[in-house]
C-alpha cells in the first residue's frame, strides 16, 4: 500500500477548500502535523482568525473582493493608504478578481499584482475617454450615452467588452474591435445610430443579443471566421445594412437577428449552419443561398419556400428564419 509522506500530503492539501479540511488533516497522524506551517502562501481565503493557522504566509492570494485583505490594498474610495490599518504585512499580494482602474493606479508602486483591471463608468467620468493600456476589460455601461463620443481607440490589451458599454453613443461614427477581444457583452453597441464603419478583427466567438441593434447607419459588415454564433436581435433595426459577409464557421443564428433590415435583400447563409431562429422577418430577401440538408434539421419551416438548387425565393410567406 502506497502512503503519502509529509511533502506529498502538502501538495494534495493545496486543493482543500475549507480550514476544517486543513485542521482535520493535521489530526490524522504525527507525520501530517505542521502541514499548514509549510505554506508560504494562502491556499484558501483567510480571515483574521484563520490566518493564525498559517504562521509563515509571505504571499497573499485574493480570489474575491469579499476576501479579507488585511488592510493591504488602497481602494480608490479611501483616497489614501495608512500603513497602521494593515493588520498583516506580506511580501507580495496577488489579486485574481477584477478591480477598477483607479484602485489599480493607486497601488502601482506597491507590492501588489493585479490579474484583472476594468475601466468602469466611474473611471471614465474622472479620467475621460482615453482607455489606459493597463486595462483588460471595459466595464458595463462605461461609455453609455456619451453623446460627444465620435470615435475611440480600443487598445490591444483589451480582452472583454462588457454589456452595454458603448450603448446609446448616438454620434459614434467608427470603431475597430481588435483581435485581442474574445468576449462582447449583450447590447454592447445597441443604439449607436451613427455607427457607419465597424471592423471586427478575428478573436470573438459570439456576437451576443442586441449587440448591434439599432445601428441605423451601418451599411456593410464582415463577420470574422472566429465567430460561431450570432444571437437574438443582433442586427435588428439596422435599416441601411445592405451587405453582410457571414463566415462559414457560423453554426447558429438567433431569433430576429436581421429583423427590420429593410436594405438587406441578398444574403449567403453559412454551409455549416445548423440552428436558425424561428421569428418572422419583416422584410423579404430576394436571394438567399443556403445548404438545404443542414437547414431542414434546424427549421422545417424553410420548406414553405420555393426551392431551386439550394436557392430560396420567398413568394407567399414572410421569411420565418430570422
Amino acid at each position: 500500500m502506497i502512503q503519502l509522506d509529509g511533502y506529498h500530503i502538502m501538495i494534495v492539501s493545496q486543493y482543500f477548500s475549507t480550514i476544517d479540511d486543513f485542521i482535520n488533516l493535521e489530526l490524522v497522524c504525527k507525520k501530517f502535523r505542521g502541514n499548514m506551517a509549510k505554506f508560504h502562501y494562502n491556499p484558501i481565503p483567510l480571515s483574521l482568525v484563520t490566518i493564525e493557522y498559517f504562521p509563515n504566509i509571505e504571499t497573499l492570494h485574493l480570489w474575491s473582493n469579499e476576501d479579507e485583505e488585511f488592510g493591504s490594498i488602497l481602494y480608490e474610495e479611501l483616497g489614501y493608504y495608512d500603513p497602521e490599518l494593515a493588520t498583516k504585512k506580506f511580501y507580495k499580494v496577488i489579486i485574481w478578481y477584477s478591480v477598477n482602474y483607479l484602485t489599480y493606479f493607486q497601488n502601482t508602486d506597491r507590492n501588489i499584482k493585479f490579474h484583472g483591471v476594468t475601466y468602469t463608468q466611474y473611471d471614465r467620468e474622472l479620467l475621460g475617454y482615453k482607455i489606459p493600456n493597463d486595462v483588460q476589460t471595459i466595464g458595463t455601461y462605461c461609455f453609455h450615452e456619451c453623446l460627444d463620443l465620435k470615435g475611440i481607440q480600443i487598445p490591444h490589451n483589451i480582452t472583454c467588452l462588457e454589456s452595454w458599454c458603448f450603448s446609446g453613443c448616438g454620434y459614434l461614427v467608427e470603431i475597430t474591435i481588435p483581435s485581442s477581444v474574445s468576449s462582447i457583452g449583450e447590447g454592447c453597441f445597441n443604439g449607436c445610430g451613427s455607427l457607419s464603419k465597424l471592423v471586427i478583427q478575428p478573436g470573438i466567438t459570439t456576437l451576443p443579443k442586441c449587440c448591434f441593434k439599432q445601428c441605423f447607419a451601418l451599411k456593410t459588415l464582415v463577420i470574422p471566421f472566429t465567430v460561431v454564433s450570432i444571437e437574438d436581435q443582433c442586427f435588428q433595426f439596422c435599416g441601411r445594412l445592405s451587405s453582410v459577409v457571414i463566415s462559414n464557421t457560423v453554426t447558429s443564428i438567433g431569433n430576429e437577428c436581421f429583423n427590420m433590415c429593410k436594405s438587406l435583400l441578398n444574403i449567403n447563409l453559412p454551409i455549416h449552419l445548423t440552428l436558425i431562429g424561428d421569428k418572422y422577418q419583416k422584410y423579404r430577401f430576394e436571394y438567399i443561398k443556403v445548404n438545404i440538408s443542414t437547414l431542414f434539421r434546424s427549421n422545417p419551416y424553410f420548406f414553405l419556400f420555393k426551392l431551386e438548387k439550394n436557392t430560396v425565393k420567398p413568394r407567399l410567406f414572410p421569411f420565418l428564419l430570422f
